[in-house]
């Protein structure tokens, strides 16, 4: 089966105690915080695939700091209401 990717715009936040958290543009209402940077991004993956999966598609997230992150499904096309 074919893999469809979407790339997404993720706003990073820092907060003065050294937590962060960010939002994806493209996603209304996702969005993730962490301790550090690497938490978060681990806590976004997840928090994106969340977003996009339904019992019908699977979705698989692929973070790599500072590239942009990667959404891969299983599903030819999808849709983000």
């Amino acid at each position: 089966m074919d893999e469809s990717t979407g790339t997404y715009t993720v706003k990073v936040h820092a907060e003065q105690d050294g937590t962060a958290w960010a939002e994806v543009d493209e996603l209304p209402g996702c969005f993730a915080s962490g301790e550090s940077i690497e938490e978060l991004w681990t806590n976004l993956a997840e928090a994106i695939g969340l977003y996009l999966s339904s019992d019908e598609v699977s979705v698989k997230v692929e973070m790599q700091e500072p590239d942009p992150i990667t959404v891969h499904t299983t599903e030819k096309r999808f849709a983000v209401c």
